[in-house]
């Protein structure tokens, strides 16, 4: 009867493991897919903005949550208004970016609406062109707000 006991104990902890162990690695699957381009390119640019490296240190991560609407349209345009956690080396805060996607690629929205950063309850404009980091050239286009890109559309 013990013996029955134990094969029951080891099949049920087992089963429990690996209910753990898949349940953990869905919702990494599902966090890392669900943030999309418009957050890549805002963690991106938050990373190697001086202004957010100034207010919280430098940035080491960012909220597991990402909230706000995206709409992206067949046809490579569509808009993304993104609010997320940005965790510092000292000290924590809260992202606001609006970004606009033209020809499949996103580019931030710029100016009086392009976004904000909530430190300890002040709200920060953000100015995600702002680069700070050696070598600035290669961000220049990634972080540039919208209306300084020229797309040219052949005929």
């Amino acid at each position: 009867m013990v013996r029955i006991h134990r094969q029951w104990l080891l099949l049920t902890l087992g089963s429990l493991v690996f209910l753990v162990a898949g349940s953990a690695y869905g919702v990494s699957r599902i966090e890392t897919a669900s943030r999309g381009p418009a957050f890549d390119r805002s963690a991106l640019c938050l990373r190697i903005n001086g202004q957010a490296r100034q207010l919280l240190g430098v940035i080491t991560g960012f909220g597991l949550a990402v909230s706000g609407p995206v709409v992206e349209n067949a046809d490579g345009t569509g808009r993304a208004s993104l609010t997320f956690d940005v965790h510092g080396q000292w000290r924590s805060g809260r992202a606001r970016v609006n970004w606009v996607e033209d020809d499949f690629i996103w580019h931030w929205k710029g100016g009086k609406g392009g976004g904000s950063l909530n430190v300890g309850g002040t709200v920060y404009p953000l100015h995600l062109a702002r680069v700070s980091v050696v070598g600035p050239q290669r961000y220049s286009d990634v972080c540039a707000p919208a209306s300084s890109i020229t797309t040219f559309h052949p005929g």
